[in-house]
């Protein structure tokens, strides 16, 4: 394993497989490289788990005013508060000078990859035009959620959108759309006379997606990103690109529609789903949907129709998530070392949800850890949190290791044993191997009569994420 003074500094040009970066990442993998620049696979070594982590090309950037602008627009995407269907940010952080956007690892590929490689039209007629739906819906859902949040995407592509293996559709790359074209002009802002909330730039755009708005430079809007995202459902069915700007799409889909091509992987499209597109496709903005949960819910009723069941994925409510989102945005926080904001951002998740398990551990961990909580009160809480639950929870382990903290393996070893099997029973690989390491440990521990060895830091030295 590679730890030299260049990958000790985190230089641009030097992450290979195995460097150890500022002895926090492990370079594991290349993901892809572009334009803009290089998008690694690393192991965050405090957290145990991947991260894909996109560095700019040192060359994008004319000077620090540049860089600074491209952080400012990285963080739009970092600020996004959770949601399923949206690829998370953690943070921007400066490594040998650059800029890193440090972001949620997605381990199926990219919808383009799948389009490319064929995957997309496995299995019959039906199977492929219902999983078509499904990431369509999943796509609407997620930019739904961040309009909802005043953020327009301005480059909805199917690169940007990436699938787990389990068929899960996140949207990636909120604001890097802008940040792309720092080191060539500066960006410009607009409103939308009829959504005046939503600031946004007009800089980055592919032009085989682009709105026609966007390719006149005039003021955008949520709409633009309807645009987009109708072009990004026609190339799943048309299997690629086949005009020549974003703003020719919607003639693209009139001619699909009266004479599919002979290659085309699906040979039609439904036509309520048709019509649909070509409202989104209107060169007129105001005419397009304004509400992109609106268009999932009319994919839905398309998707049980042409499927012959109802949609299987449960609409998200942005409540929901609240609490997750902010006590993963803490643990964050506390990587850069801004451990104020980061115990804001625990008490304001433990607000919203005062029985969420690991706003609980963690807000408790880090007042224990300062003095000003008492680990009998941690129990407590804890064991509220376990009783609210009414049934496994995460709960169970966490308050398993502030057991093991206090050097109570009697207390631990019960819970440590109901969640691993528990991990065991709904297949969750990286819990299960955690849980039993944790287990193995703790057992190891209490037949020796020990307490907790310094060497198990997993939980003393980082906070958990939601």
């Amino acid at each position: 394993m590679r730890q030299g003074a260049a990958a000790a500094a985190g230089e641009w040009r030097d992450w290979r497989v195995g460097d150890r970066v500022l002895g926090v990442y492990e370079v594991t993998g290349a993901l892809g490289q572009g334009g803009m620049g290089l998008v690694h696979r690393v192991r965050h070594l405090g957290w145990g788990t991947d991260l894909a982590v996109k560095s700019p090309r040192p060359e994008l950037f004319r000077d620090e005013a540049d860089k600074e602008r491209f952080v400012r627009e990285a963080e739009t995407w970092v600020g996004l508060e959770l949601h399923p269907h949206l690829c998370g940010c953690h943070y921007v952080r400066t490594i040998g000078g650059v800029p890193r956007v440090f972001a949620e690892y997605v381990n199926g590929g990219s919808l383009r990859e799948s389009i490319d490689e064929g995957r997309l039209y496995r299995g019959a007629r039906e199977e492929v035009v219902g999983r078509i739906l499904d990431i369509a819906i999943q796509m609407a859902r997620g930019l739904a959620h961040a309009h909802l949040s005043g953020v327009v995407h301005q480059d909805v592509k199917p690169g940007n959108v990436l699938l787990d293996r389990q068929g899960t559709a996140k949207i990636t790359d909120f604001g890097l759309a802008r940040a792309r074209h720092f080191g060539t002009r500066p960006p410009s802002f607009g409103r939308a006379a009829d959504e005046a909330t939503l600031l946004v730039t007009h800089g980055g755009l592919t032009p085989a997606y682009a709105s026609p708005e966007q390719v006149r430079g005039a003021p955008l809007s949520r709409r633009t990103d309807v645009w987009s995202f109708a072009v990004s459902v026609l190339e799943m069915f048309t299997g690629a690109v086949t005009w020549g700007v974003g703003s020719a799409a919607g003639a693209a889909l009139a001619a699909y529609r009266l004479s599919p091509p002979s290659d085309a992987p699906v040979a039609s499209m439904p036509a309520a789903l048709a019509e649909l597109m070509e409202r989104c496709l209107r060169e007129r903005v105001e005419e397009r949907p304004g509400d992109l949960a609106a268009v999932a819910g009319e994919l839905a009723e398309v998707y049980a129709r042409e499927v012959a069941r109802p949609y299987p994925r449960r609409a998200e409510n942005a409540a929901e998530h609240r609490a997750d989102g902010l006590n993963n945005r803490a643990v964050s926080l506390l990587d850069l070392g801004r451990t104020r904001e980061a115990e804001a951002a625990l008490a304001e998740a433990h607000a919203a949800d005062p029985q969420h398990p690991q706003a609980t551990y963690n807000l408790g961990l880090l007042r224990w850890r300062s003095g000003t909580l008492a680990d009998d009160a941690l129990v407590d809480q804890l064991e509220s949190a376990r009783a609210t639950a009414g049934g496994p929870s995460p709960a169970d382990h966490l308050l398993a290791h502030v057991h093991l903290q206090r050097g109570d393996h009697e207390s631990a070893l019960p819970l440590l044993r109901a969640a691993a099997a528990t991990a065991e029973a709904t297949a969750d690989a990286d819990a299960g191997t955690t849980l039993r390491d944790a287990l193995a440990h703790a057992e190891r521990e209490h037949t020796a009569g020990g307490r907790l060895l310094a060497t198990f830091t997993g939980h003393r030295a980082l906070l958990i994420f939601s």
